[in-house]
């Protein structure tokens, strides 16, 4: 849902990125390729974020030039357009999507 609402908004985020880091693949669910940098979007479960598992993960991807916006699926779910604004914010931040 997020996805079609980013892409009637005009940024184009491709679903489900991976980005391999040394002997780990790292899954994103949306990843936006901007001016001045790359955005992962991840949307997880009520149970998954605050698992060490997860900061490993951002911090590999922030490691490898990556900025991170974590949702869990309840907020996606119960506040889409405060999600997409979210996106579209750090987007603006990043110089705007890449032509």
């Amino acid at each position: 849902r997020l996805w079609r609402v980013l892409k009637r908004a005009g940024i184009p985020a491709e679903r489900r990125f991976e980005v391999r880091e040394q002997r780990q693949t790292y899954l994103l669910d949306l990843a936006v390729f901007c001016r001045q940098g790359k955005l992962g979007v991840l949307c997880q479960g009520e149970s998954t974020p605050g698992e060490p598992g997860c900061w490993v993960q951002e911090c590999a991807l922030v490691g490898r030039g990556w900025a991170v916006l974590r949702f869990s699926v309840q907020e996606v779910e119960s506040d889409l357009a405060g999600c997409a604004r979210a996106v579209e914010k750090a987007v603006q931040r990043l110089g705007g999507v890449s032509p």
